[in-house]
């Protein structure tokens, strides 16, 4: 008879504490703020804004460089290219004077 005293009154204790629980999980939520002055229709869609061309590109007397240009320079004076190239010719050299 103890041992159905105790379960009982730990079930007891149980509901106790979850209704609690679930009391203080209903809260009330503050009242919402009138919603009048967000305009989300209104925003306007991104639109792209590339670079300008500076005064001395848009009155331009001689041709304009290109991109491949540019690379092209950039590849002819890069010094790591050089040597690398320098590397090839004389592996190159070396290889001829072996006989292969």
């Amino acid at each position: 008879m103890r041992t159905t005293a105790k379960i009982a009154a730990t079930v007891l204790a149980t509901a106790q504490v979850f209704s609690g629980a679930v009391k203080a999980q209903e809260m009330q939520m503050p009242a919402q703020q009138d919603h009048a002055q967000h305009h989300h229709g209104d925003v306007r869609p991104v639109e792209a804004q590339y670079p300008r061309m500076g005064r001395a590109q848009t009155n331009a007397q001689g041709k304009l460089v290109t991109l491949e240009e540019v690379q092209k320079i950039a590849r002819d004076m890069n010094p790591t290219m050089r040597q690398a190239e320098a590397q090839i010719h004389a592996s190159e050299s070396n290889g001829r004077l072996c006989g292969q």
